[in-house]
Parts: C-alpha cells; structure tokens; sequence
C-alpha cells in the first residue's frame, strides 16, 4: 500500500504480500535494488490517498533517528 506525501508523491507506507512475491524480492536486492516504490511498480498495487476531512496529515511523517521520533512525539 502506498500512500500520498503532502507533496502528492506515492510513499510506501505498509504492505501486504503474497509469499510468492519473496524470490522477486530476494532477486531484486541481491541485484542492488534498494527502492521500495521501483520494486513494487513491477508488482502493481493500490494507492491510498489520506486526503479526507479528519485524516492526519502528520500521519506518515519520517523518523530515522529517536531524537525524531521524540520530537514527533512532542510537537
């Protein structure tokens, strides 16, 4: 699933996968892929936009460190 940056970009969010999509998945990081979106654009997919009164915009804000998450936390 993917879901729709303020920008309007596709980010990949979360995903559910048949298991038959593993050796696909293997393959391509074996082969240096490392991008979520260009993988799974190989395999469709669903967009699911959280454009709608009462949906968070901060929803599917990006933390990599826990400083980040702190100050995510704690606006």
């Amino acid at each position: 699933m993917l879901a729709a940056d303020a920008g309007g970009l596709p980010q990949p969010v979360f995903c559910l996968l048949r298991a038959a999509l593993l050796p696909d998945l293997r393959q391509f990081v074996a082969g240096g892929g490392r991008k979520v979106r260009q993988w799974a654009a190989r395999h469709g997919g669903t967009l699911a936009a959280f454009d709608q009164p009462g949906d968070d915009p901060r929803a599917f804000d990006n933390a990599n460190t826990l400083a980040e998450l702190h100050a995510l936390e704690h606006p």
